[in-house]
């Protein structure tokens, strides 16, 4: 037979619960509410497990985290380690206007593109085509023949690093006349003649107005045959010299 173990002195109304032996007491506090002691409780259809709790607070903490890369969560400005170094991750290097610095480390030329021993090569073929006008050309060689003969009378050599553009001359003997005259230039003490004449009286000039262009180190010339000695011998020239482009 189940017991009443209980208190029941002094109440007049004594609320009693039995444990499956005997009945006692119901459990309240100080204010009376009903204390429980809930030995098992089935989930209701749909209701989250812990697990899943544990799940979705890993997922939320993974938000915070992404939260702190914000540069300013107003303005979702995002900093971000984008470039790996070995196993460091660092930022991609822009300047102040925010372009992307590059350190080309190999580069292969696209198809068809111009190598530095194409650029030479166009550079060498252009220097030898190309002139800058550098300035005018005059001279007037004289010469008193010693001695009667033949006489090659020539003017001033090209310097270095031009190109002389003879466009006119002209010799004559002041004193005698000639059995001829030739005129031309002379490079590397050989005489090439590009005009000339027979015979000619004393104070007659001739002249070519043929274009010569002479190199370095090469002189305008003039052929005088048949002079006597103590004959006043002139040559005379003109035109323009160019720079070689570098």
């Amino acid at each position: 037979m189940s017991r009443i173990l209980a208190e029941v002195a002094g109440k007049l109304l004594t609320l009693l619960g039995y444990d499956g032996t005997d009945f006692r007491n119901i459990h309240v506090d100080a204010a009376g509410d009903l204390q429980v002691d809930v030995a098992t409780s089935a989930l209701p259809t749909g209701a989250a497990t812990a697990a899943h709790q544990v799940t979705q607070t890993t997922a939320l903490q993974l938000i915070d985290d992404l939260r702190t890369a914000l540069n300013s969560v107003g303005t979702d400005e995002l900093r971000v380690l984008a470039g790996v170094f070995g196993a460091a991750w660092k930022g991609i290097h822009v300047d102040v206007s925010g372009d992307p610095q590059v350190d080309v480390l190999s580069s292969a030329l696209p198809t068809g593109a111009a190598t530095a021993a194409h650029q030479v090569t166009l550079q060498a073929t252009f220097q030898d085509q190309a002139f800058t006008y550098k300035g005018q050309i005059y001279e007037r060689v004289t010469h008193v023949k010693v001695g009667a003969g033949d006489k090659v009378l020539t003017g001033a050599a090209v310097p270095a690093d031009e190109i002389w553009v003879v466009s006119g001359v002209a010799a004559y003997n002041w004193n005698t006349g000639v059995s001829a005259l030739f005129l031309g230039f002379d490079k590397a003490a050989t005489q090439y003649w590009i005009a000339g004449t027979g015979a000619l009286l004393a104070r007659v000039a001739y002249n070519t107005y043929t274009s010569m262009y002479l190199v370095e180190d090469d002189k305008v010339a003039c052929f005088f045959a048949g002079c006597v000695g103590g004959d006043n011998l002139a040559l005379m020239y003109n035109g323009y010299k160019m720079t070689l482009a570098t």
